[in-house]
């Protein structure tokens, strides 16, 4: 399926129910990401088409790793072309600490998770405390480098496109206190002041090998916050 074909079946499925058009998604993500692995991919419009593409069948399938992946690398390429700028850091931390909940928590300062009800899912949770929850299959010591920036996506710097290895979707966190704060369940956490507001967030497994490092961004939201997530995103450093 080339490019334009790909465009026109999406734009025919926007009248379809939504389960025909999930069923549907599967088939666009699979044909999105073999134009992304052939370097097929051109122009601003091309790119922005397998993007949608993408992300739809990232949300359609049961295993969304590898369309994120390659949803990713067409991002860096869509910035190259465009000339966009970095995103603007304006700060960042990095630590090990503790991972005893299976994942790592971004959240508000003054979140307070022992207050998840017995009966509530997870992302009910997610959704009313406006946290997000990177699951890492395990436990044990992992590296975070947590990063702000002042604008733009939540994207790495383009010198570390060449490490990455995974990818989670973007999420919204709300952070009303004045500081955000990533920990495991443990003792050990990250913690850095920003301005009070929603931000986006993202996360990427960052490095192979005996050292592998988990990146989160956060970049103040501007416009429409992200779709709620459908699941909680898992890297598996």
């Amino acid at each position: 399926m080339d490019n334009d074909t790909l465009a026109a079946a999406m734009k025919a499925a926007e009248a379809l129910p939504i389960k025909e058009r999930r069923k549907q998604a599967r088939g666009w993500g699979h044909a999105a990401m073999l134009l992304e692995k052939a370097d097929a991919l051109e122009t601003r419009q091309e790119m922005d088409t397998a993007l949608r593409a993408l992300a739809a069948g990232a949300g359609a399938h049961s295993y969304p790793q590898r369309y994120h992946m390659s949803r990713a690398r067409l991002m860096q390429k869509r910035r190259a072309l465009l000339q966009l700028p970095e995103p603007v850091i304006a700060q960042e931390r990095a630590r090990t600490i503790d991972i005893e909940a299976g994942g790592a928590f971004v959240c508000d300062s003054e979140t307070d998770l022992a207050a998840w009800p017995a009966k509530t899912s997870m992302l009910q949770f997610m959704t009313e405390q406006g946290f997000y929850y990177i699951g890492f299959g395990g436990d044990g010591g992992v590296k975070i480098r947590l990063r702000i920036h002042d604008s733009g996506p939540v994207e790495p710097q383009s010198r570390e496109f060449r490490r990455l290895r995974e990818a989670t979707p973007e999420g919204r966190v709300m952070l009303r206190s004045g500081a955000v704060r990533v920990h495991g369940g443990g003792a050990s956490a990250i913690q850095l002041p920003v301005a009070p507001g929603d931000y986006r967030v993202a996360a990427y497994g960052l490095g192979i090998g005996r050292c592998p490092e988990c990146l989160i961004l956060l970049s103040p939201l501007v416009g429409q916050p992200p779709a709620p997530l459908t699941d909680t995103p898992e890297l598996l450093l």
